[in-house]
């Protein structure tokens, strides 16, 4: 048995597709932690606490228009009727064929843990066009102030991410929420970087 027939034994993975499609005004930027667990409330059995950090979250922000959070809990949350299924992983993108896990896997097991359950949230809040159209106005902007033209674009972004609170309120849109007890899940399913 290899290690990573092991570990996809050991994963869990609860979707939360209920959640799916649905828009959630987030009023403040340091609001989305309380905005959210709210908005989850019934589908949550645990008390859980946002682990993504403020800095990284408005960089992603800046440069995607989206929110790609996780928050964990220490409850046992997750039970055996939570083990994910080959159909599951293949939903994920982490099966290369039947019987043969894809190699980002890799990052799903590296991940795996036995006491934390993490709930993932992935959330849109501005359209790719909307990106584009805001980071080419501020490069403009950047330009205009005397920034050259080939760091202008990354001026942009790390003004758009130091600024990220003067956007709100804004609302977003679920385009996947799960719980799981690997911070990776989404390696192959949610992958931007």
């Amino acid at each position: 048995m290899s290690a990573n027939v092991f570990a996809y034994k050991r994963l869990k993975y609860r979707p939360l597709s209920g959640f799916k499609g649905r828009q959630v005004t987030i009023p403040a930027f340091d609001a989305i932690e309380k905005t959210l667990l709210q908005e989850m409330a019934a589908a949550l059995p645990a008390q859980f606490s946002l682990q993504s950090r403020f800095p990284h979250m408005a960089m992603v922000m800046a440069k995607y228009g989206s929110l790609d959070l996780i928050f964990s809990t220490p409850a046992p949350v997750l039970t055996t009727a939570d083990t994910i299924t080959w159909d599951g992983l293949r939903t994920l993108g982490l099966v290369e064929s039947e019987g043969t896990l894809a190699e980002e896997f890799e990052w799903v097991e590296r991940s795996l843990t036995d006491n934390t359950c993490f709930l993932r949230v992935f959330l849109d809040g501005w359209t790719l066009q909307q990106v584009i159209e805001i980071k080419s106005e501020l490069t403009q902007a950047q330009k205009a102030k005397g920034v050259p033209a080939a760091s202008a674009y990354e001026a942009a972004v790390d003004y758009l991410a130091e600024n990220i609170r003067q956007w709100f309120p804004l609302t977003f849109t679920v385009d996947d929420a799960c719980l799981t007890n690997s911070t990776s899940i989404w390696v192959s399913s949610h992958f931007y970087l």
